[in-house]
């Protein structure tokens, strides 16, 4: 009954350790927002501790009181805004991990394993990343810490270092109209039209067959993003300006923003080469095959790298108004 659809080699991993009694007192899970990170950390939490036979089963107790969040020796940390060098930042602090971090000297109150699943390892403070580094040399017995990262590459190296890495990609269309078709009775026109707009994300698709406007709000988006590409330098940077003010309050949608920028540019590339069927954007193929005869390949591939570098960046908690207008400078300039 493990609820994360696709990602088997992971839950392979995760299986066989729990089967064979090699279940590391670490493990870092690593991929792009919306891939399924949460859900295959709390499959693994009701896995450790379910009493049945195939674990994990659905059924027992321990694994309803983890479905309903009041397990007690489940705990999940997520970030919050914070101040850290005179300016405010999105960050997970040392008091968030105090507390937890204390009862994990203590034996398991209801379950087998204690679980601590850290939803956004890439932003420690520096005091909270030196407690968990202690916690990973010296690791308490029956807890397993689970940490959540859309980058492990900007996690600092010393706790990638101590984890089990679980690398977690975008899925395949297929395997997302599957799940949309035989759990949720999508028809499969919608389901084809969700899984090419998810980009592999099995979270957005699910959420998009209960909330039809994201499909819309996604186009406006993308309309959006075509507008900034075709604009001037003012254009441009309003739009960076605009972008910066929405990350000191809701950073992720600022960093599905620039995904969504991946995409676009993504399908420029793919009408360079004439394969703009595996695109995301396809109903704007006339616009983009126009902004490809501007360009030449290695123009296109730079950009994909400069957006790339921003979301690094971003990510290590720069300046949010001089990352994105560096991204728009960036950018090629089109008639």
């Amino acid at each position: 009954m493990w609820r994360t659809f696709g990602h088997d080699k992971a839950k392979r991993i995760l299986q066989a350790g729990i089967a064979e009694g090699r279940i590391a007192h670490a493990y870092m899970l690593s991929g792009p927002i919306g891939v399924g990170k949460m859900t295959l950390a709390l499959d693994f939490s009701r896995a450790l501790n379910c009493v049945s036979l195939e674990k994990p089963c659905d059924t027992c107790n321990q694994c309803s009181r983890i479905d309903r969040d009041v397990h007690t020796d489940i705990h999940v940390i997520r970030v919050s805004e914070g101040v850290k060098d005179g300016r405010r930042r999105v960050l997970i602090g040392i008091e968030q991990i105090r507390d937890v971090f204390r009862e994990l000297s203590l034996k398991p109150y209801e379950g087998k394993f204690r679980v601590v699943i850290v939803d956004g390892a890439e932003h420690f403070s520096g005091e909270a990343a030196n407690s968990l580094l202690k916690t990973l040399e010296e690791p308490p017995d029956q807890v397993v810490i689970v940490l959540l990262t859309a980058d492990h590459n900007i996690v600092l190296p010393t706790v990638v270092s101590r984890c089990q890495l679980l690398e977690m990609r975008q899925l395949n269309e297929s395997v997302i109209i599957e799940v949309l078709q035989t759990e949720h009775g999508v028809q499969l026109d919608k389901a084809n039209e969700i899984a090419r707009l998810s980009q592999g994300m099995v979270g957005w698709a699910l959420r998009a067959t209960q909330e039809p406007g994201l499909i819309e709000d996604l186009m406006n988006r993308i309309d959006v993003v075509a507008e900034v590409v075709g604009g001037d330098i003012e254009h441009r940077f309003s739009y960076a300006n605009d972008l910066a003010v929405t990350f000191t309050r809701d950073r992720w949608n600022v960093r599905r923003e620039l995904d969504l920028w991946l995409a676009w540019w993504r399908d420029v590339l793919l009408v360079k080469y004439e394969l703009l069927k595996l695109g995301v954007n396809s109903t704007r193929a006339d616009f983009l095959k126009r902004i490809s005869e501007f360009l030449t390949i290695e123009q296109i591939i730079g950009v994909l790298g400069s957006i790339e570098d921003t979301k690094r960046v971003l990510d290590r908690n720069a300046n949010p108004r001089l990352a994105l207008d560096n991204l728009m400078l960036s950018l090629p300039k089109l008639s």
